[in-house]
C-alpha cells in the first residue's frame, strides 16, 4: 500500500505538470545473483516530458517544507505532491529515490526497493473497491464553508457534468459522508467551523474501515501552499491537495485519476458573470471583516485567523488579487499577534471597498446594479 501510495503520488505530479507529450511507467525485477536466497531490486521509473524541474532545486526536492515557486503554483493549481513523503516512505522500505530533470525536457523519478520472491506460488485475487466507477450521476461532495466559494467550486463541478451536494462545515461532512452511499468524491475545505477538515478527514477513513466501506478520495482544496500543509492533509488521510484558485483542468485532472471512466468534455471555464455570484462574495466578505475587526479588537487572534482565511481563500477563488494580498498580509501579522494588525486591517477595507464600489459601479455582466425602493 505504500509503495502505492508513491507511485500514485508521483503519477499526480506528472499529470498536473505534463500539458503535452507523454507519461510512463516502466517496471523491472533485477534477481541478485550473489545472493542464495530469491531475493533482488524492484525497480520502477516514471518519466514525462512536462515543464521539468531547476537545477538549482533538484539539490532540495526531497528535503521537507521546500516551498514551491509561486508561479508554478497558481498556474497548475499546486506544487506536486510531497516529494519528502515519497523519500520517507521509499527509505523505511530500505530503497532509494532519485530524480533527474532538466527545464522544458522533462523529469524522471527512479526508485528502487529490495524484494523477496516467495518460494510457493501466489495467486492474485483481483483488489475489491480499489477505484470507483465513474457515470454522469456521479455525486460530488463539496465541503466549503464560504458561500461564494461554494457557488463557484460548484459552477465547475456541474460544467464537467457532475452533480454537487454541498455542506458548509466538518461536522456536516463527517454525517453526510458516512450516511450517504451516493458520495464518489470528496473535496474538503480545511479550516471549517464545528470540526476541521482534517478532522473530518481522519473520522471518514475510520469510518470506513470499520464499515468495510469503499475507501472514497478526499481531495484538499486550500488557500495555504507548503510541505508541511500537505504533509497534514495527507496524514489526515486525505489524497491529494488542490490550492485555490482552483483551476479547471487541475480538477478534472484529478477526477480522472481517481474516477477511471471520467468523460473528458472540453475545458470552458465557467463564466464569473452572474452578478448575484459577485453580491454574495461583497456581503459574506463585509460580515468576515466586521468579525474579524471585533476580533482582533478583543485579542482573539484564533477566531480573527478564520474569518481572514476566508476572506483571503474568497478572493483566491474569485481571483482578486488585491484583497487575496491584503488578507494574506493580515493573516500573518494575526499568526504573529502584530501590532501592525490595525494597520493591515484598514489595508484590507480600503482593498474591500475598491472593489466594492469598482463592482456596482461597472458589474461584470454590463447591467447596473438594482436600485433600492
Amino acid at each position: 500500500m505504500r509503495l502505492k501510495q508513491v507511485i500514485r503520488n508521483l503519477l499526480s505530479n506528472a499529470l498536473k505538470f505534463t500539458e503535452k507529450g507523454f507519461i510512463k511507467i516502466i517496471a523491472s525485477y533485477e534477481p541478485d545473483t550473489l545472493s542464495k536466497s530469491k531475493s533482488g531490486q524492484i525497480q520502477i521509473t516514471i518519466i514525462d516530458s512536462g515543464i521539468g524541474i531547476s537545477s538549482n532545486r533538484l539539490a532540495i526536492i526531497f528535503q521537507p517544507f521546500v516551498q514551491a515557486d509561486i508561479s508554478t503554483t497558481r498556474r497548475y493549481g499546486g506544487s506536486g505532491l510531497g516529494l519528502s513523503i515519497c523519500k520517507e516512505i521509499i527509505d523505511l522500505m530500505g530503497g532509494t529515490i532519485s530524480v533527474s530533470s532538466q527545464i522544458a525536457q522533462g523529469s524522471q523519478f527512479f526508485i528502487r526497493i529490495p524484494a523477496i520472491i516467495p518460494n510457493k506460488n501466489i495467486t492474485t485475487q483481483p483488489a475489491l473497491n480499489s477505484r470507483i466507477e465513474f457515470s454522469n450521476q456521479t455525486l460530488i461532495l463539496l465541503v466549503e464553508d464560504q458561500p461564494a466559494n461554494q457557488e463557484m467550486i460548484a459552477m465547475q463541478i456541474h460544467s464537467l457534468g457532475l452533480r454537487c451536494l454541498i455542506v458548509g462545515d466538518g461536522l456536516q461532512a463527517l454525517q453526510v459522508a458516512t450516511h450517504n452511499d451516493d458520495i464518489k468524491f470528496i473535496l474538503m475545505d480545511c479550516h471549517l467551523p464545528e470540526m476541521d477538515g482534517y478532522q473530518a478527514a481522519e473520522r471518514i477513513r475510520t469510518h470506513e474501515q470499520l464499515t468495510g466501506k469503499t475507501r472514497r478520495p478526499i481531495i484538499a482544496i486550500s488557500a495555504k501552499i507548503g510541505e508541511a500543509h500537505r504533509k497534514q492533509c495527507l496524514e489526515s488521510g486525505m489524497d491529494d491537495v488542490l490550492c485555490k484558485p482552483l483551476q479547471l483542468a487541475s480538477l478534472q485532472t484529478l477526477l480522472l485519476m481517481w474516477l477511471p471512466s471520467l468523460p473528458t468534455p472540453p475545458i470552458d471555464s465557467p463564466q464569473m458573470e452572474d452578478h448575484s455570484l459577485w453580491l454574495t462574495f461583497i456581503e459574506c466578505n463585509e460580515k468576515d471583516h466586521a468579525q474579524a475587526t471585533q476580533a482582533i479588537a478583543q485579542a482573539d487572534w484564533e477566531s480573527a485567523l478564520y474569518y481572514i482565511h476566508r476572506i483571503k481563500g474568497a478572493a483566491q477563488t474569485m481571483q482578486i488579487q488585491s484583497i487575496s494580498l491584503a488578507a494574506s498580509a493580515l493573516e500573518s501579522a494575526i499568526n504573529q499577534h502584530s501590532p501592525e494588525c490595525l494597520n493591515l486591517l484598514h489595508t484590507l477595507r480600503a482593498a474591500l471597498d475598491d472593489f466594492t464600489h469598482s463592482h456596482l459601479m461597472f458589474p461584470p455582466n454590463g447591467d447596473h446594479p438594482p436600485t433600492q425602493a
